[in-house]
């Protein structure tokens, strides 16, 4: 009786959080929408925008910080989409269908004590039923961004990346996660971004699989050798759009190694968390919040990395700046 009574308040307890979670979302009443993205904020209330974000340099009647997220977000999902030909995560199978907007909500940071200071993507779909919605409400996918994050800052696009891989995969290991989606900021940054070392023993790649944003570095350095050409076709136009009340572009030169790695790398997760499914009898994209960032998923994640390097070039296990780590991944 004592463990039915304790289950049940831990089942309470849980739903009055996910209440409060959706409440504070929904309690921001002003919204600027642009194609998907629709991006919530407030003048009042815990989560208010601070005067200091609120300038108006257009006065357009929208507060300059919000319209530059929508640029900045815009803009991500056509390099992402157009140029480095990934699947919107709304056209995926794990989502399309079920959502119809992706809900970009500014607010106070950190969420919690020690949280994230920037921004967080969530993989749920969430149904906020706000007022601006059909009586239903729509099922959205949802970015959290600090309201005191500057204009500038490239934390928009690194949450929309991570939306990206949402829709490919279900693993959620940060040595993949955080590591490629710095390795793909670099789009908008000088440079194709500094390189580290392949794993040459179980020594390394452990340290590897510890890592988070870090492991940039090798995702850089292995895109350096299976997939060289370090430059993006990105159209004049795009490569002088710069953000309002700013004389700073969102491009500084188009540099980037690894544009058909970064597709080829996604596919092939794809398929390795369909067959783990199946194993482990896992509904396919339904995966507990730990079952997703289990260590367990390194190995999968490992034969993924494997299979995109051998799908770039043929002779991935030969190759004298590949072998040693090619081995350890056999």
């Amino acid at each position: 009786m004592l463990r039915a009574i304790l289950l049940a308040l831990c089942f309470v307890a849980l739903a009055v959080n996910a209440s409060d979670w959706k409440h504070r979302r929904a309690a921001l009443d002003l919204v600027y929408q642009v194609d998907e993205f629709r991006i919530f904020y407030s003048f009042s209330g815990v989560d208010a925008l601070p005067a200091e974000q609120r300038a108006d340099i257009d006065r357009d009647g929208v507060p300059d910080l919000v319209q530059n997220i929508a640029i900045q977000l815009v803009v991500g999902r056509n390099v992402f989409t157009d140029v480095l030909e990934l699947r919107h995560p709304l056209a995926s199978p794990r989502y399309r269908g079920k959502t119809k907007y992706i809900d970009v909500n500014l607010l106070r940071f950190p969420l919690k004590p020690g949280g994230p200071r920037r921004g967080t993507a969530g993989d749920a779909i969430v149904n906020f039923r706000r007022p601006i919605d059909e009586s239903s409400g729509v099922g959205v996918l949802v970015i959290d961004l600090s309201n005191m994050n500057p204009a500038t800052n490239l934390t928009p696009a690194h949450e929309l990346f991570h939306l990206f891989q949402n829709g490919y995969t279900m693993f959620k290991n940060r040595w993949f996660t955080e590591g490629t989606a710095s390795w793909v900021g670099y789009v908008f940054k000088g440079g194709p971004g500094p390189a580290g070392m392949l794993p040459t023993n179980a020594v390394e790649l452990e340290r590897l699989m510890n890592s988070s944003y870090e492991a940039r570095r090798f995702w850089i350095r292995l895109s350096e050798i299976v997939d060289p050409s370090n430059q993006l076709d990105i159209p004049d136009d795009w490569l002088s759009i710069s953000l309002v009340g700013s004389a700073t572009n969102l491009f500084a030169d188009g540099a980037f190694t690894g544009k058909r790695f970064i597709k080829v790398l996604l596919e092939q997760l794809d398929a390795w968390d369909d067959r783990v499914s199946r194993s482990r009898g896992l509904a396919p994209y339904d995966w507990r919040e730990s079952v997703q960032r289990s260590a367990d998923n390194n190995l999968f994640v490992l034969f993924a990395v494997r299979d995109a390097v051998c799908e770039m070039i043929e002779d991935c296990s030969t190759r004298p700046d590949l072998k040693p780590f090619m081995e350890l991944l056999n």
